[in-house]
């Protein structure tokens, strides 16, 4: 998890020297989360040690799992860190629109959609309404 910080870390330098708000931000973000994680273990680390010490399998094997997801976690840190985009990338430049119309193209005159009376038969009667 120290490594996961660590290479964070260094995309987040560079995303602050490049004055990157967009993905400073971001990476600043993850990199907190892992820091939290990291906390986390610590203290559960502890805990398993002095688990291991007692022989209490049962919470020793607790505090591992909980170890194992807390690395797991830090590794998805990791994968959405790398995700982070920075300005230039989410603002590339104006967009400019053309349309054009192939005039070979013949106009559509039928209304859509068909306004054929006959196909109107009025409001259905009621068969549920006994007055």
């Amino acid at each position: 998890m120290e490594q996961s910080a660590g290479g964070v870390r260094k995309m987040l330098e560079e995303a602050r020297k490049q004055r990157d708000v967009v993905k400073t931000l971001c990476l600043n973000d993850k990199l907190s989360q892992i820091d939290v994680a990291i906390r986390s273990g610590k203290d559960r680390r502890g805990q398993l040690e002095a688990a291991v010490k007692r022989n209490d399998t049962e919470l020793s094997n607790h505090e591992f799992t909980i170890l194992t997801v807390l690395r797991q976690r830090s590794e998805q840190i990791v994968a959405e860190a790398n995700q982070c985009i920075g300005e230039e990338s989410a603002f590339v430049g104006d967009t400019n629109v053309k349309t054009s119309v192939d005039p070979t193209i013949p106009q559509d005159e039928a209304p859509y959609p068909s306004t054929d009376p006959t196909l109107v038969t009025g409001t259905p009667p009621c068969t549920s309404c006994a007055l």
